[in-house]
């Protein structure tokens, strides 16, 4: 395989790259996960949902805070 710098790559090149490198990871994970029940991987999905605390900041607001970070430095 001929190494490419990402930079020498048109747009389309990138981009099929980076769609192959998303199907090798989707078959990797099938095939791991095949005994998985539907079930299970809902359950997962379900216990990891992030839940913001009550009277934390938005999203908006840490957004808002990032950004301000950013630009000050």
């Amino acid at each position: 395989m001929v190494t490419q710098r990402v930079g020498d790559m048109t747009v389309d090149e990138l981009k099929a790259m980076i769609a192959r490198m998303i199907d090798e990871q989707i078959n990797r994970r099938a095939i791991r996960n095949d005994d998985q029940s539907s079930h299970d991987v809902l359950a997962a999905m379900r216990e990891t949902i992030f839940e913001p605390l009550v009277d934390g900041p938005s999203a908006v607001d840490m957004l808002l805070e990032d950004r301000a970070q950013w630009n000050n430095g």
